[in-house]
C-alpha cells in the first residue's frame, strides 16, 4: 500500500481541498461512492470529522484522476508566494490563472492571505469582463469577511460585490449589499473614503430604482465630505453627483460637475483607467441631456480613443463601441450607427446589463426608422419588461421614452 498518511493534508484542510475538487468538476457525491468508499464516510471526510486513510486518498486519486501530491501537504506561505508574483508584474492572463489555483485547492493559509486573494481575482475577473467568475468570487470573499469580522474587510467585499451586481443586472441584491455596507460603516465610524465608497454605490443602485429621494439625499451626503477625500475618489464623487443631477433635470449642474470630475485626474495621471472610464461616462451622460451635447459627447469619445486602444481590454472596448453607435444615431448618420451595432452583435458578453439593453434598444430604434415597425416594438417592450423585472425602473423608463420618441420620430416625413 502507498504510504501517504505523514504527508496527506490534515483535516479540516483535506476535506476543504477534497470538496473544492469535486464540486469544480461537476461530480457529485454518489458519483464517487463505490466498493471502499460509502457515501457516510466521504461525507465525514468532506465535512472534517473523519481523517483520510492512505487506502481512501489512493481511492479518490484513482476516481478523481489526480496524482497523489494533489492532498498532499504544502507550505502555508503558498499563497503570500502567489501574490508576490502577481503584484511583481504577471500578466493578466496568468495573474487570473495563479490565483484561482490558488484560492480554489483548500490550501491551509491565514485568512488575510486568502482574503487578499480573492480580492486581486475578483479585480482581474472585472477587468477582462468575467462578470458571472467575478460575483461568485466577492461572494467568496463577503463570506470570508464575515468570518474575519473585520468592520473594513466587511464593508469593502460589500461595495464590490455590490458594484458587480448592479453591473449583472441584480440590482434587489446590489441595493440590499450596498444598504448593509452603510450601515457597517456607519455603525463602526470607517474613514470617510470607506464611507464615501458605500455611499456612491448606494446613490447609483437607489437611482436606478427608482428611489430618487434617498439618491438625492445621500448626494447632498457625500458632497460635503468632498473636500477631503482622495483625488480619484474626489473625482468618483463628482461623477456620480452628476449622473443624477442629469435624472433631476440640472444639466448645467451635471455638465460642470463632469467637468470638475475629468479636471482632476490630468492626461498623465497614473489612474489611467478611471481617467478613461470619466470620459466614457462624460459621453454618455451628454447624450442623456435636453438637448443633448453631441459636440462635448464626440470630443470625450475622441479623447478616450488612446486609451481603450492602449488598455486593450474588451469591456472598454465594447462599451466604446456602444457609445460611438449611440453618438452616430444622434448625429442622424443612422448607416454608422447600424455597422457598429452589427460590430457588437447579439450578444456583448463584456457589456454591463445597463449598457447591453441600451444597445439592443438602439439598434430596434434603427429597425424601426428603416420600416421594421412591428418587430422592433416588440424587441423594445421585451427589453423594458426584462429592466423592470431587474428593478431598474430607471432603465425602463428609458426604454419607452425611446419607443415614443422613435415612433414619432419614423412619422415625420422625410
Amino acid at each position: 500500500m502507498l504510504q501517504t498518511s505523514l504527508q496527506t493534508l490534515p483535516q479540516p484542510y483535506f476535506g476543504i481541498r477534497l470538496r473544492t475538487i469535486r464540486q469544480n468538476r461537476g461530480i457529485s457525491q454518489a458519483q464517487l461512492t463505490g466498493p471502499g468508499m460509502s457515501a457516510a464516510y466521504l461525507s465525514r471526510l468532506e465535512s472534517g470529522s473523519r481523517p483520510p486513510t492512505d487506502r481512501a486518498v489512493a481511492y479518490l486519486c484513482d476516481k478523481l484522476d489526480l496524482p497523489l501530491s494533489s492532498f498532499q501537504a504544502e507550505p502555508t506561505d503558498r499563497t503570500a508566494e502567489t501574490l508576490a508574483m502577481v503584484v511583481s508584474g504577471s500578466d493578466a492572463e496568468d495573474a487570473t490563472r495563479m490565483l484561482l489555483d490558488t484560492v480554489q485547492q483548500g490550501v491551509p493559509t491565514h485568512p488575510a492571505l486568502r482574503w487578499q486573494s480573492l480580492w486581486m481575482l475578483a479585480e482581474n475577473q472585472r477587468k477582462s469582463g468575467a462578470r458571472q467568475d467575478q460575483q461568485r468570487t466577492l461572494q467568496s470573499l463577503t463570506e470570508l469577511s464575515d468570518q474575519i469580522e473585520h468592520p473594513h474587510l466587511q464593508v469593502r467585499a460589500r461595495v464590490q460585490l455590490a458594484r458587480c451586481q448592479r453591473t449583472t443586472g441584480d440590482v434587489p441584491a446590489a441595493h440590499r449589499m450596498a444598504t448593509e455596507a452603510y450601515a457597517l460603516a456607519t455603525e463602526h465610524q470607517l474613514s470617510r473614503s470607506d464611507l464615501t465608497r458605500t455611499l456612491l454605490v448606494l446613490i447609483s443602485v437607489e437611482a436606478e430604482t427608482g428611489r430618487l429621494v434617498e439618491a438625492l439625499d445621500h448626494t447632498d451626503q457625500v458632497l460635503r465630505l468632498v473636500d477631503e477625500l482622495p483625488v480619484t475618489l474626489r473625482a468618483e464623487t463628482f461623477w456620480t453627483a452628476g449622473s443624477i443631477r442629469i435624472r433631476q433635470g440640472r444639466h448645467a449642474e451635471a455638465a460642470a460637475l463632469l467637468e470638475q470630475a475629468m479636471d482632476l485626474l490630468g492626461a498623465g495621471n497614473e489612474e489611467l483607467v478611471l481617467w478613461m472610464r470619466l470620459r466614457l461616462a462624460a459621453a454618455s451622460l451628454y447624450l442623456r441631456m435636453d438637448p443633448r451635447r453631441t459636440d462635448q459627447a464626440e470630443r470625450r469619445l475622441r479623447e478616450a480613443a488612446p486609451a481603450v486602444e492602449l488598455l486593450n481590454l474588451p469591456v472598454h472596448q465594447q462599451e466604446f463601441l456602444t457609445l460611438r453607435a449611440h453618438l452616430a444615431f444622434h448625429q442622424d448618420d443612422h448607416p454608422a450607427a447600424l455597422e457598429l451595432c452589427e460590430r457588437l452583435g447579439d450578444h456583448p458578453e463584456h457589456l454591463s446589463f445597463r449598457d447591453r439593453v441600451r444597445h439592443l434598444m438602439l439598434r430596434s430604434q434603427l429597425r424601426i426608422l428603416n420600416g421594421e415597425r412591428d418587430a422592433a416594438i416588440r424587441e423594445l417592450e421585451q427589453l423594458a419588461q426584462q429592466a423592470q423585472e431587474a428593478a431598474n425602473i430607471d432603465l425602463a423608463s428609458e426604454v419607452w421614452r425611446s419607443l415614443a420618441v422613435t415612433l414619432a420620430q419614423a412619422e415625420r416625413p422625410a
